[in-house]
């Protein structure tokens, strides 16, 4: 498969970009080289652009947070959809039966204006919601030992972010998604909102206007197990980028191929590019 220099190579063929953010326009520290300048580019072509993350944060809060790094909406982005966001909207209609939570890592807003009730305690709780982790490392063994021990008390975890690690100052440390596969090993149940999982595109499809015809929208990511499977799992085209973020990572530390990764997570990527503004 080819391998574009940038996405500006195959952009006249789209309409609406759904882009990832860590790894793809940013690394955890700064914004990849004309990551910024493509995407105000294809807003001033008329293309539609949209961030389709992860993160945890309410899409306010991760609006207002690119905004002080630099990335403005209206003007390098029109829409914002944040796993977060996706995830308080179904607390709100009450989706998880059992009331009583324990927040495992960071405390978070996802709970507002939900009936739902937190404790101090695993030992009170009904289930455990995975929060961004207290410590950064690149090892699942800090957490495994929590980790059975809410297996023993039968806790089911909520994960909003299924990435497994994301980069942070230069280094991939693990996320959510990490400890989320961990507990589903040890034997726990998880509810998982969030890419490649369909709730959050449908949240985009719905900003987007009905004439839009699908085969004009395009996901760019960096990660197949939720970008690229997740546009594949709703039916878009999907590029990934090969020489930044969690894939390009993965093919160094595994000392592995794409057509390797490909048959690993049994997903293929439409298109290929070195990175959003190129090399």
């Amino acid at each position: 498969m080819k391998i574009h220099n940038s996405l500006l190579e195959i952009a006249d063929k789209f309409d609406v970009f759904f882009f990832d953010a860590y790894g793809v326009f940013w690394n955890g520290t700064e914004f990849y080289n004309n990551a910024k300048e493509t995407m105000q580019s294809l807003r001033t072509q008329g293309k539609k652009v949209f961030v389709i993350s992860n993160t945890t944060q309410i899409c306010d809060d991760a609006i207002k947070s690119y905004h002080k790094k630099g990335l403005e909406k209206d003007v390098h982005y029109d829409e914002f959809v944040s796993s977060g966001d996706v995830a308080n909207f179904f607390l709100q209609k009450g989706f998880i039966t059992p009331q009583k939570y324990f927040v495992y890592g960071k405390p978070h807003k996802m709970f507002e204006n939900t009936r739902y009730i937190e404790v101090k305690s695993p030992n009170d709780a009904d289930f455990f919601y995975i929060g961004v982790p207290e410590i950064d490392t690149t090892e699942i063994d800090p957490f495994v030992a929590d980790l059975e021990e809410f297996a023993k008390l039968g806790l089911t975890a909520l994960n909003a972010n299924p990435d497994i690690k994301a980069q942070e100052n230069g280094v991939f440390v693990i996320r959510q998604g990490g400890i989320a596969e961990k507990y589903i090993d040890l034997g726990g149940a998880v509810i998982e909102l969030g890419k490649p999982h369909f709730q959050i595109y449908e949240f985009a499809f719905q900003k987007l206007d009905e004439s839009i015809d699908k085969s004009k929208i395009l996901m760019i990511g960096d990660t197949l197990r939720t970008d690229i499977l997740g546009a594949s799992n709703v039916g878009i085209k999907s590029v990934l980028c090969v020489e930044t973020g969690v894939t390009a990572n993965e093919i160094v530390e595994k000392n592995t191929s794409l057509e390797k990764m490909f048959e690993k997570y049994k997903v293929v990527p439409d298109y290929l590019i070195k990175s959003v503004g190129g090399k």
